[in-house]
């Protein structure tokens, strides 16, 4: 964590955003253990491997969520992934055998939202970062990086962080916290990043409203492989066996819609998922997309069938300019 990084935190606990840091290791890049004390309500937060610990006291469904991926990643296979793994990520040329994810599709869709941002000098918030993967191609971008997760572990957490900024010799921030309650002041970022994390929050109008709180005026909200019901999807799903645990949801397209509207966000710009494009898709959408992708005016036509269908969602969203909170 660089000394920079307290000017953008905001306390969880109280709300206030004086801090005192405490320095015990630190190298040419950062501070890699220490710890940051809010001068309010004296709540410390430790600094560990240069990540921040802004979790304060984590509730049951975070602890829930940390427990249920460390074990579905131990089930597939992937919880201590090879290093080359981790650098090549979202293309991994050998990918894990055990590994369930469609990494061919997932990286599309972040590159073709990637490549709508524009991404040099900007403040980014990347939410959900996960094994940082993201982070560390919005900072090869020239973004100045924040990556905020639940999890620290060295293979599928924030720890992952540390091979990836030695390898490619960039820098971003790591920081632990909840979505629901972002640990950074008001107005700091130009960019609030998800990619595949905002259908785990546990209250989407909260995680949209700290979203917003966090943006600057003007700012962009961008979403890529997100889960997204139909119109009549049932949002809730309960996951078993090597998934228990963790926080899954099929939240309606007009949920996403009304949660930002009532946070005061603008404008909505859909990007179709580039199954979508392709004419293919998995499950249901198999036999649907052939026949939507052809229709005239794309995005209306991915726009309808993610509407009543429900599919991958890829949008940006940007804050109003005149926003006075």
């Amino acid at each position: 964590m660089k000394t920079e990084l307290i000017k953008k935190l905001r306390c969880p606990r109280c709300l206030h955003g004086d801090f005192k840091l405490h320095t015990e290791i630190s190298d040419t890049n950062e501070v890699r253990n220490g710890k940051v004390t809010c001068l309010n309500c004296l709540q410390e937060f430790s600094i560990c491997s240069g990540i921040l610990d802004a979790l304060c006291q984590a509730d049951d469904p975070i602890r829930s969520e940390q427990k249920g991926w460390e074990r579905f990643a131990g089930i597939e296979g992937w919880l201590i992934p090879p290093t080359q793994y981790l650098l090549e990520l979202p293309r991994p040329s050998t990918p894990i055998p055990s590994e369930t994810l469609h990494w061919d599709v997932h990286a599309d869709n972040f590159e073709m939202v990637m490549g709508n941002l524009s991404l040099e000098g900007k403040d980014i918030l990347d939410v959900g970062a996960g094994r940082c993967w993201s982070t560390k191609h919005l900072a090869l971008g020239g973004a100045n990086c924040v990556a905020m997760d639940i999890l620290a572990h060295s293979g599928i957490g924030l720890g992952v962080a540390d091979v990836l900024i030695h390898h490619e010799n960039i820098f971003f921030e790591r920081v632990l916290g909840d979505m629901n309650n972002m640990p950074f002041a008001n107005k700091s970022f130009d960019i609030v990043f998800f990619t595949g994390a905002l259908h785990h929050s546990t209250d989407l109008e909260k995680t949209i409203a700290e979203c917003q709180r966090v943006l600057k005026p003007g700012g962009m909200l961008a979403l890529t492989n997100e889960a997204c019901g139909g119109i009549v999807s049932n949002e809730n799903v309960v996951l078993t066996d090597g998934q228990a645990g963790i926080n899954e949801h099929n939240y309606r397209y007009t949920h996403y819609v009304r949660a930002f509207r009532n946070s005061g966000f603008c404008s909505i710009r859909l990007l179709p998922d580039v199954a979508f494009k392709r004419g293919r898709g998995f499950g249901k959408h198999r036999l649907l997309n052939p026949v939507f992708s052809r229709l005239p005016f794309e995005s209306y036509a991915y726009s309808c069938m993610i509407f009543i269908f429900g599919s991958t969602l890829n949008l940006l969203v940007r804050k109003k300019h005149d926003d006075s909170r």
